[in-house]
């Protein structure tokens, strides 16, 4: 995994760029397929205790997720957009009784083939506030991190 961390476009953007070890199929079933997601989105003090995945456009997805201490929320979205190996679109947001409730953002993933690698870019806006999106840059990136470690234990 190679991580080309990028500044945020804007106050109000977030854009992260990861080259993963991985063929682009594997990629997009990590991020697409609920045994896979419940294993690496979220950071290593989360653990994602339920997981959904309506993967169709208008389809939902969910997890609720429990914060050390023991304080279990909701979040997800609608997906957008699906175009497979290449194109994720969908919304996020925080249920309403959230620790860290927040307006709903859009979030696309680009999925490049490189080979036998895969380049993922990642773009969510709009944020209310830049702690907003720096919070949600570390969560992303502790994220990518898992995501990577078990790309790279996974046979191709």
């Amino acid at each position: 995994m190679n991580a080309l961390a990028k500044p945020a476009v804007s106050e109000r953007e977030l854009l992260l760029t990861r080259v993963f070890d991985a063929p682009v199929e594997l990629v997009w079933q990590a991020w697409t397929q609920k045994p896979h997601l419940e294993k690496w989105l979220a950071p290593h003090t989360v653990t994602i205790v339920h997981a959904q995945v309506d993967l169709r456009p208008g389809g939902r997805w969910r997890l609720r997720v429990r914060f050390p201490g023991g304080a279990e929320y909701w979040v997800g979205g609608v997906y957008r957009e699906i175009v497979p190996n290449r194109l994720l679109v969908m919304t996020d947001t925080w249920d309403e009784e959230s620790a860290t409730p927040g307006p709903e953002t859009i979030v696309t993933v680009r999925f490049k083939d490189l080979g036998g690698k895969t380049q993922v870019t990642l773009h969510q806006a709009p944020f209310d506030s830049i702690e907003t999106r720096d919070g949600h840059s570390r969560g992303w990136n502790a994220c990518l991190d898992i995501l990577a470690e078990r790309l790279a234990k996974t046979p191709a």
